[in-house]
């Protein structure tokens, strides 16, 4: 779908404050940005600015993957060798010098200077309403600030506008008049034809409250976005696109003067109709590749930003008739997100990795695990969070970090988490030997780590937990008598020190039932027939500790006959014998057992009664 918006260019560009030191970066030699292969028919060709060069080369190269010939983006670089070019398969070979600048590509889509071979302009300009025949599709954001000479420059960190235009009528021709070092002032201009000057100009003329320029007849045309004539004068001065400076380290941007200009493609109107219309617009339409993620991906490389695109309240891929002055970057229309981290270090040189994303809308995309810049691996954002666990992780300190990367970078913005710090502890064994013991009696439990730790440690043997300790990997505990019979579970607790991770181990107390050792006495061994006698029993664990607790049933017989009973307490009971004959009576107590004690007989009672 083909869309128009006729504009006018905001007298006023945005002016922003701020100094960019470029420190880092390398420039190209100019053919890196020539397409790599002769364009035959069907390929989209393209010349002009050198601004964008970079820019349409990227998205050349991305764009072009997998595309056979006749459908491949070319884009020819305005600048460096070799000195001419053949823009397409059986054409003339044409002098670079032709074709650099947004004006000269411009040129070749025109009446007159009509040049099939060409289907789209670089421009770093817009066009003008003379100019009724061609489209324009703005795609990025570029800045333009003033270039000097990396270190030792005369001229002060910042210009106004109006210092920048004094600079380029004459009225200031030394440093020391704008507050700088002094030194007369070498002032650089874009050539003529160039999209940059047109765009510089109209910056200074805003400056003068939109009077007509009078420019200084000291100034000196170069190459716009050309380091060489400033790289080595500290006096020299020139406007420079932000985007190219990134790669250039030879030369500082100041502060102050630092409009913004889009970045467009120009086509003939003409051309958008049919197959061509249809490459056209698959490239620089609002659906196209310099509208889409990919197309972000190398206009960013080149310096800039992308604009954002028309479903977002941007013109990216909009068919223009004018200038615009929607300046709005696909980065300021996607949402933005913050990424948190969190590290659990779980034993057993086990790490979790736990990153939480938040966004205004549905979060959709990918984490990455780093530590020291080394990815660990990657997870699958699912309900606002992602999960890693790493495993044989090597004991000691470790920083972590996060970072998330949306599916749709039109959409979401990416974010990382602050790096998190964790100490991953030296796994520890522990060993236990079972035990064998009695009911009644205490027994000694040794504990054994595979490491010499210390710290406390908890035994557990039948529900009760009795509190020790590891010295240099070996711990020793006294489970006193009381443990019930039978077998019983053992589990040791260490709780972990600064170098070494908690640890727990089993085993097994086997408790046998105690022998029973009943003693009895009669209150008295001689009794009246009218009067019942009585036997006090006492029943204890044999080898016992004293006042190991017993229960159960004691019972008193003369013969099979049973002749009195009574329940034990705390291990006694006195039990009420009833009345017997006259006569010599043998008494046997008999104790029943209980869950601890084994069953047992006193010896025998004589009781005589009268």
């Amino acid at each position: 779908m083909i869309r128009t918006r006729v504009s006018a260019l905001a007298a006023g560009a945005a002016l922003v404050a701020g100094t960019l030191a470029v420190t880092t970066g390398t420039a190209h030699a100019a053919n890196d940005f020539d397409p790599t292969f002769t364009p035959v028919a069907g390929d989209i060709v393209g010349t002009g600015s050198d601004t964008t060069q970079a820019a349409m080369a990227y998205a050349a190269q991305a764009y072009n993957v997998g595309k056979p010939a006749g459908s491949r983006l070319a884009s020819f670089a305005a600048i460096g060798d070799p000195s001419s070019v053949v823009l397409r398969q059986g054409g003339t070979p044409v002098l670079r010098t032709d074709i650099a600048s947004s004006g000269k590509g411009k040129a070749r889509l025109v009446a007159g200077t009509n040049d099939p071979n060409v289907d789209y302009a670089r421009s770093s300009s817009s066009i003008s309403a003379s100019d009724s025949s061609l489209f324009q599709a703005a795609f990025a954001v570029d800045g333009l600030k003033m270039a000097v000479k990396a270190t030792g420059s005369n001229a002060p960190a910042t210009l106004t506008p109006a210092q920048v235009l004094g600079i380029y009528e004459g009225t200031y021709t030394n440093w020391s008049q704008l507050g700088g070092k002094p030194g007369t002032i070498k002032a650089l201009i874009p050539f003529a034809g160039s999209g940059t000057r047109t765009f510089f100009e109209a910056q200074l003329k805003a400056a003068k409250n939109g009077v007509d320029l009078a420019l200084s007849n000291q100034l000196v045309e170069v190459q716009e976005h050309s380091d060489g004539e400033i790289k080595n004068d500290e006096n020299a001065i020139a406007p420079f696109s932000t985007g190219r400076a990134k790669s250039t380290s030879t030369i500082t941007l100041l502060g102050g003067f630092a409009p913004e200009r889009p970045m467009y493609n120009l086509v003939r109107k003409t051309d958008l109709n049919g197959a061509l219309g249809d490459k056209l617009e698959g490239i620089f339409g609002e659906d196209g590749f310099l509208c889409s993620a990919e197309g972000k991906a190398a206009i960013e490389k080149a310096g800039f930003l992308q604009l954002a695109s028309t479903d977002r309240g941007g013109v990216c891929g909009e068919w223009l008739e004018g200038a615009t002055n929607n300046f709005k970057t696909s980065d300021d229309a996607a949402a933005a997100t913050s990424t948190s981290l969190k590290v659990a270090a779980l034993g057993k040189r086990q790490v979790r990795l736990t990153a939480a994303v938040k966004s205004t809308v549905s979060v959709q995309g990918s984490v990455e695990f780093t530590e020291n810049g080394t990815s660990l691996g990657k997870a699958v954002v699912a309900g606002g969070v992602a999960n890693l666990t790493l495993s044989n992780v090597a004991p000691g300190a470790h920083t972590y970090a996060a970072a998330f990367t949306p599916r749709d970078v039109l959409s979401q913005h990416a974010s990382t988490a602050a790096a998190v710090k964790v100490t991953v502890k030296t796994p520890v064994a522990l060993s236990v030997a079972s035990a064998r013991t009695a009911y009644g009696r205490a027994v000694a439990l040794s504990v054994k780590a595979s490491a010499p730790v210390n710290g406390a440690a908890t035994v557990t043997v039948g529900g009760r937990a009795y509190r020790t300790a590891f010295a240099k990997g070996a711990a020793r505990v006294i489970v006193p008598a009381g443990v019930a019979a039978g077998t019983q579970r053992l589990t040791v607790a260490f709780g972990g020190s600064v170098t070494h991770d908690a640890a727990t181990a089993a085993g097994t107390v086997s408790v046998a039932k105690a022998a029973g050792v009943v003693t009895a006495k009669l209150s008295a061994t001689r009794i009246k027939a009218t009067k019942r006698g009585s036997v006090t029993v006492t029943v204890v664990p044999s080898g016992a500790a004293k006042g190991t607790p017993v229960t159960g049933k004691v019972t008193i017989k003369r013969g099979s006959k049973t002749v009195g009973t009574a329940v034990l307490r705390g291990g006694k009971a006195t039990v009420k014998l009833a009345k017997l004959k006259k006569g010599s009576h043998k008494l046997t107590v008999v104790y029943s057992g209980d869950r601890n004690v084994a069953p047992a007989k006193g010896k025998t009672l004589k009781l005589t009664v009268r």
